[in-house]
């Protein structure tokens, strides 16, 4: 299971969305596709939470090393472009989607008709996003469109880009200092040091959230991802895993995927390794193009933003108050 997991996050299509290839797909399977579900979910969970107890342990250990706080040292300078690699890759999103007529997501298709003010409102939080004008007031555009989702589509559908509302927070928290409009218009910085860091905490546990989501789906529509593999038959990742001389039945290998998109999702909810665990999965948003086309790397590009924002922040911005306990190399 392991080198599959492996091989997984090298070749990842599962990585992708199934909706925005399959969406039609009426539900044909469920939980007793895996006709192993009870004793294998109960065994692969028990290992699991062997695993993170100790791995959580190494980590508190190694956020109270030497080598923690060179790392966060070389990754300080960088938060100063946080805000603005997300604000611009989610604005662009926002206009691509909106020239296209969808909202926020490629399966989030608006009516022809009747909804030409919303795709203007959403382009405009788009570009408003990219250049850094009036900050917080697109942040908080973004996070209506993302409410007004809930109005138009299926509730579970929406819930699958549940990280638009940690980055809507982000933004909304996070100015874009120097490398935006806002600053030459000399707006003023009106968020504490304090609610930032509660900002950066929502943006990591929605994000972890909806890659969790997405491993949900696997346990509880498998069919969609069957639909998926068989419109790419001869090449996809269960195909190069036979190359690689890993056999398994279609069923095991999407509850790995599954599990494997579960672990990593709460795994980032709760903040251990989180710049492991974002380095591992921003590739597989980039590799799975190979698959599935430039369409579903657009769609990813604010998942990709928000992993290199974790990557960048860690696992401990949030849980302390001093803002230069990294500067003086003490722990309080």
């Amino acid at each position: 299971m392991l080198l599959s997991r492996i091989i997984e996050w090298m070749v990842p299509a599962a990585q992708a969305h199934e909706k925005w290839f399959v969406p039609n797909v009426q539900q044909q399977t469920s939980l007793a596709t895996y006709d192993w579900f009870g004793p294998g979910l109960i065994a692969v969970a028990a290992v699991i939470a062997i695993i993170y107890a100790l791995a959580l342990r190494i980590d508190r250990l190694y956020e109270r090393s030497k080598a923690y706080l060179q790392v966060e040292a070389r990754l300080r300078p960088f938060r100063d472009v946080a805000a603005l690699l997300l604000g611009v890759i989610t604005g662009a999103t926002l206009l691509w989607s909106a020239w296209n007529g969808q909202l926020l997501a490629e399966n989030l298709v608006l009516p022809s008709h009747g909804t030409l003010a919303l795709r203007v409102v959403e382009g405009a939080v788009g570009l408003l996003l990219m250049l850094g004008l009036f900050a917080p007031a697109a942040a908080v555009g973004l996070l209506a469109l993302y409410a007004s989702a809930f109005a138009l589509f299926q509730r579970y559908d929406v819930i699958d880009y549940v990280h638009f509302l940690g980055i809507g927070l982000f933004l909304l928290f996070f100015a874009r200092g120097r490398y935006s409009f806002d600053w030459f218009l000399g707006k003023p910085i009106l968020t504490s040091a304090d609610q930032r860091k509660w900002a950066y905490m929502a943006l990591r546990v929605f994000l972890g959230f909806a890659l969790l989501w997405l491993g949900i789906w696997k346990f509880l529509r498998p069919d969609l991802h069957f639909a998926l593999m068989d419109m790419y038959p001869s090449f996809n990742p269960y195909v190069i895993l036979g190359w690689t001389g890993i056999h398994m039945s279609r069923e095991a290998y999407v509850f790995c995927l599954a599990v494997a998109e579960t672990v990593i999702g709460f795994t980032l909810m709760t903040g251990l390794f989180t710049r492991i665990f974002a380095l591992l999965v921003m590739p597989t948003m980039f590799v799975s193009v190979i698959f599935l086309g430039v369409g579903e790397l657009v769609g990813h590009l604010p998942i990709v933003a928000a992993l290199a924002v974790l990557f960048i922040y860690g696992d401990t911005y949030h849980k302390h108050r001093d803002p230069n306990r990294w500067r003086e190399g003490t722990r309080r």
